[in-house]
This record gives C-alpha cells, sequence and structure tokens, in this order.
C-alpha cells in the first residue's frame, strides 16, 4: 500500500539500517524503589547473547519485517544500567570473597513494528490521505540466578513497553508525529527499550527483595 511503501522509501533515504538514540537512563522509580544492603558481600556478574548491531522490527504474527531494520546497543546500555542499579542495591560487591552470587542473563531482545488500522483504512488513507497509526514494542527477556547460603533460586524476567506512531500521508495531517517533528520511528523505539529495560530492572530488584537481599 502507498504508505507502507513511503515508510520503507523514508527508511531507504536514511540507509538501510537506522540507529536507534538509545539511553541508559534509570527511572528515578527503580532507584526509589531500591532498598541499600550493606551486610552481605555479593558477587554479580551479566552475560548476554544479544550482540550489539542490527535487528529486524517484527510483525504482529512475529515475523520479521524486512524493510525495518535498526542498529542498537541493546546488551551495552542493559550492562550500564545494571551496574548503576547493582552498585547503588549492593555497598559490597567483591568478585573473589562473596557470600552471594548474582548472575543475570540477556537471553533476548525483539522490537515490533506493525499498522494498528484495518486493511480498509490503510487503503483509504493511502489513497485520499491521512493518518495510518502503527504499534511500536520492543522486549526484553532474561534470567536471573541467586546463589545465597547453598540454595540457588532462579526466575525468569520479560519486560516489555510499546507505543504508538501516527504516520501522515498526503495534507490535512493533524496529530501525525512525523509531520509534527514530536517523534521519530527511531525515537519512539527507543523510548520503548529504555521503558522495556527499566521493567526489566524492577523485576530484577524486585526478586531480590525476595530472596532477602
Amino acid at each position: 500500500m502507498k504508505n507502507l511503501l513511503m515508510m520503507a522509501a523514508f527508511l531507504l533515504i536514511t540507509g538501510c539500517a537506522t540507529s536507534l538514540p538509545m539511553t541508559s537512563s534509570v527511572n528515578d522509580f527503580v532507584m526509589m524503589g531500591t532498598k541499600t544492603n550493606s551486610k552481605e558481600s555479593i558477587k554479580y556478574t551479566f552475560t548476554s547473547s544479544v550482540k550489539d548491531g542490527e535487528i529486524k522490527a517484527k510483525n504482529k504474527d512475529g515475523s520479521p519485517n524486512s524493510g525495518l531494520a535498526f542498529t542498537h546497543t541493546e546488551t551495552s546500555v542493559l550492562t550500564r544500567m545494571l551496574k548503576e542499579y547493582m552498585e547503588s542495591k549492593f555497598t559490597n560487591i567483591s568478585q573473589t570473597d562473596s557470600d552471594v552470587s548474582v548472575e543475570i542473563a540477556l537471553t533476548k531482545f525483539d522490537l515490533s513494528h506493525y499498522s494498528a488500522d484495518s486493511g480498509g483504512k490503510q487503503f483509504a488513507t493511502s489513497m485520499f490521505g491521512g493518518e495510518t497509526s502503527f504499534l511500536l514494542g520492543a522486549k526484553v527477556i532474561g534470567n536471573i540466578i541467586v546463589n545465597k547460603n547453598g540454595e540457588k533460586l532462579e526466575k525468569k524476567l520479560v519486560a516489555s513497553a510499546e507505543d504508538t506512531f501516527v504516520n501522515g500521508v498526503g495534507t490535512g495531517t493533524s496529530s501525525s508525529n512525523l509531520y509534527k517533528g514530536k517523534d521519530s520511528i527511531n525515537h519512539t523505539h527507543a523510548r520503548n527499550i529504555n521503558k522495556a529495560n527499566n521493567k526489566f530492572l524492577m523485576q530484577v530488584n524486585s526478586f531480590l527483595e525476595e530472596c532477602g537481599l
């Protein structure tokens, strides 16, 4: 459809894979909800199966959208965010003499990008102009393992966030992100990633508290 072709043309103009302006900003709610632990000596490690680089956004059915590729730094960003959180949470982090070990892993990172409108509306917009809404999402999946007093505790972590991007076609659009310059596609994806990462940290914090840390 015409609007989808316009989106593809936009991406071709800006490059095969456009960079996401990702940030490692830790949400104030995460930090305010973090209770400092100065008792235990903690050994902390973070590993990732996700390599920084190109990622293709997925359609609603989970299939990759070949026309939507982005360059991300998810592993590097989450590494910095977890470091800031852990150093705030624990005052005694040691890689040698430790009473407790905390292992956090990032196992999967996905972006989704698909139209929220019906096929009929998309067709009408492509023919006569107007606006088409897209749902943009980010999902972060990992796990955390705590070894404490000879006991191994483990939990899967799944965090996601989504937002709407409005694309204007033709004239007369009123709320188009693109036309009004409020947010680009890349900024919307980056904002979703930061929200998902912060939710990931919240789940880490909640599990550590369940473990008495």
